[in-house]
């Protein structure tokens, strides 16, 4: 009587097929993580670069005005978003106006490729794709200017 007993020891094939497919995963995980981390810009020439691209990216830049905090992340659609970051202001500034401007951020949206060099240059400029309370602050300091 031949034997019906079923072979239990996995086909060396098998074994291989599910590590090709493990690594196949990690390095997917690898490559996804990779593009997600913002690569931080130690000057603007990078910054900009990454911005354009929607490539995410960090950049802080002081100055004797005082530091600002900048990145982008991609969205949607070729759609990007650049965040700014008032994060503190020289104490020679106004006291009014650094407790209307400090810590406040807005978001200005774009698309690939269009990035708006104003939004690293002023804080009054190109702010029609924009909103937050950075924006909403500039606003009410530029009323206080006109009404003066």
């Amino acid at each position: 009587m031949p034997s019906t007993e079923i072979n239990k020891q996995p086909k060396r094939g098998h074994k291989f097929l599910k590590i090709m497919g493990v690594l196949i995963l990690l390095g997917l995980l690898i490559i996804f993580y990779a593009r997600s981390v913002p690569a931080k810009c130690t000057d603007l020439k990078c910054f900009l670069n990454k911005a354009n691209q929607c490539a995410p990216a960090t950049y802080e830049e002081t100055t004797d005005i005082g530091t600002i905090d900048y990145s982008v992340k991609a969205g949607v659609d070729n759609g990007c978003t650049l965040t700014k970051q008032v994060v503190t202001l020289d104490n020679k500034e106004n006291a009014l106006v650094k407790k209307l401007l400090e810590g406040k951020q807005l978001e200005c949206i774009y698309l690939k490729n269009q990035f708006n060099g104003q939004w690293m240059t002023s804080m009054i400029e190109g702010l029609d794709n924009c909103f937050g309370d950075l924006k909403d602050a500039v606003g009410g300091l530029l009323l206080l200017v006109d009404v003066k």
